[in-house]
């Protein structure tokens, strides 16, 4: 499964969003993405893609898109 697809699976699940949102999510400005569903959406992608994201990928993750540039810098292919 490609990491975009394993992703909104991500989404869809820890924040409980419909599938058609994921894309278009953004910290805030999605209801169910506030601080709580934050922590518990970096925790889930941590877990999901076995990674432990760097402090600054976690602040900087305020978007469904910038998340997939955030896990690109990550060697997710070789796992």
């Amino acid at each position: 499964m490609a990491n975009k697809e394993k992703l909104a699976e991500v989404f869809v699940s820890a924040l409980g969003i419909p599938p058609e949102e994921v894309e278009a999510a953004e910290f805030k400005a999605t209801r169910q993405w506030d601080s709580v569903g934050h922590v518990n959406l970096m925790n889930a992608i941590e877990e999901s893609f076995d990674i432990s994201l760097e402090p600054d990928d976690i602040m900087d993750f305020k978007s469904f898109k910038v998340g997939l540039e955030i896990l690109g810098r990550y060697d997710l292919e070789s796992r």
